[in-house]
C-alpha cells in the first residue's frame, strides 16, 4: 500500500513562521508572492531545514517558501540568448532560484534569526558590470539556449536595457477568446507562436482559424488566417493588442458562399477547343 505522505501535494502557502503568502486572506488582499519548493538536493535540503526557524514542526519535502525569504542575488530573472552573434537578455515570466540558494530572510521573526548574505565579489571574469547585450568573440552555431546563473539583476536604480528582439505576448488560457483556441510553440522556430482553432472535416483535422506571431528584429508581426485565407497582417505592440486581435478573428463568421475547388465541375460548354 502506497504511503500517504508520498502522495501529498506541495503546500500552496509559505512555511515560514508568521508569513501569510499563499493563504486565502492574503490573496484576497491582492498580496501575491511566488512560492518555491524546497531543494531536492539532500545537502541543501538540510541547510534549508536548519535555516528556517520553526517552533512547532520541521521543514519537509512538501513544504514551500515564498520569494520574500531569499536574497535578491539568488534569483534568475532573465534568459540569455545568442542572436546574430550577440547576447541579449529577455525577462522570464517568473523568476527561478539558483541551485545553491538558501533562505536567509525572515521578517516576521526576531532579527537575529535572519542572516545577512555577503555580497558576491566581482572578479575580473565577472559579467556583473557588463551590459546585457554583449558581442560574442566567437560566433555560436548552436541554437538559442538558456544559460542559468550567467546574469544577476541590477539595483533598483538601474534599468535593464530593452532587448532588440521583442517577446511574443504570453497569451495564456485566460486570455484566449474561448476554450476552442489553443497556443502552440513551433519546433525549430523559437521566434514564432501560433494560436489556432481546429475544425473536423470528415476524418481530417484542419485549422479553421489561426494567427501566426513572429518576432524579428524590432518588430512583432501577426498574420491572421480564416479557412486558409489571409485576413490581415499587423504589428503587435502589447499583450492587450494581441488579445484584441484574437477576439476579432474569433468573431468572424465565414459566409456560406465559401467553397472548395473540388466542389465545382468544369463546364464543358465553355471548355476550350483543342
Amino acid at each position: 500500500m502506497m504511503n500517504s505522505s508520498t502522495t501529498k501535494a506541495r503546500q500552496c502557502h509559505c512555511f515560514a513562521p508568521g508569513c501569510t503568502s499563499g493563504y486565502v486572506s492574503s490573496r484576497e488582499q491582492g498580496q501575491r508572492a511566488s512560492l518555491f519548493s524546497v531543494s531536492k538536493d539532500p545537502a541543501f535540503f538540510e541547510a534549508w531545514r536548519r535555516a528556517v526557524p520553526s517552533a512547532y514542526k520541521s521543514l519537509d519535502t512538501k513544504s514551500a517558501l515564498c520569494e520574500l525569504h531569499f536574497d535578491e542575488q539568488f534569483f534568475e530573472r532573465f534568459y540569455a540568448h545568442v542572436i546574430n552573434g550577440e547576447t541579449v537578455q529577455i525577462p522570464r515570466g517568473k523568476a527561478v532560484l539558483k541551485s545553491d540558494t538558501v533562505p536567509t530572510i525572515f521578517p516576521n521573526v526576531p532579527a537575529y534569526l535572519s542572516k545577512k548574505v555577503p555580497k558576491k565579489r566581482t572578479s575580473r571574469t565577472s559579467t556583473c558590470d557588463l551590459p546585457s547585450k554583449i558581442r560574442c568573440q566567437e560566433p555560436s552555431t548552436s541554437a538559442c539556449k538558456e544559460t542559468a546563473g550567467s546574469y544577476s539583476t541590477e539595483s533598483d536604480s538601474q534599468q535593464v536595457p530593452v532587448p532588440n528582439v521583442p517577446a511574443i505576448p504570453d497569451v495564456r488560457k485566460h486570455g484566449l477568446p474561448s476554450a476552442y483556441w489553443a497556443r502552440h510553440l513551433i519546433a525549430g522556430a523559437d521566434n514564432a507562436t501560433v494560436f489556432t482553432v481546429c475544425a473536423l472535416d470528415s476524418d481530417k483535422v484542419t485549422f479553421d482559424k489561426y494567427v501566426l506571431m513572429t518576432s524579428n528584429e524590432n518588430r512583432l508581426r501577426a498574420t491572421a488566417f480564416v479557412q486558409a485565407t489571409k485576413i490581415k497582417t499587423l504589428d503587435i505592440t502589447d499583450i492587450e493588442m494581441a488579445e484584441e486581435l484574437l477576439r476579432d478573428i474569433d468573431s468572424m463568421i465565414p459566409c456560406r458562399g465559401f467553397g472548395k475547388a473540388c466542389e465545382f465541375r468544369v463546364n464543358l460548354k465553355y471548355k476550350e477547343k483543342t
